[in-house]
């Protein structure tokens, strides 16, 4: 496997301080960096990432309802959209593609938080 983001190797090798929306197009670096970025709002942002579009919605209302907050969750997602815009090469195809799979996904949360917001 080589990867064609990170290193022109055929081993691709883990990166300091890239996030891990990277991980799309390197496995390899989504290994190392999901055992850092379990806990607290990070955790809950890769859950949402890696899980199927249609269960982004419950997984959200599920952090909202164990006491996530809405700025929270928006602050460690925008963290990995920079990651995403900062850690690859701009302007590439990838980081397009990324960028806008992490867009709907605060969209689709921003949705959850304000049904949330309105039912209480």
């Amino acid at each position: 496997m080589q990867c064609v983001t990170c290193c022109s190797s055929s081993r691709p090798q883990p990166l300091p301080n890239v996030l891990p929306a990277h991980i799309l197009v390197c496995p390899f670096i989504f290994h190392t960096l999901i055992v850092v970025t379990l806990q607290g709002a990070e955790g809950v942002v890769n859950d949402v990432v890696w899980a199927e579009e249609s269960d982004w919605e419950q997984l959200v209302r599920d952090a909202a309802a164990g006491g996530l907050a809405e700025a929270s969750f928006m602050d460690a997602l925008q963290r990995k959209m920079e990651g995403t815009v900062l850690g690859m090469q701009s302007g590439s195809y990838a980081q397009r593609v990324q960028a806008e799979y992490l867009k709907e996904v605060e969209a689709r949360a921003k949705s959850v938080f304000r049904a949330l917001a309105a039912a209480a």
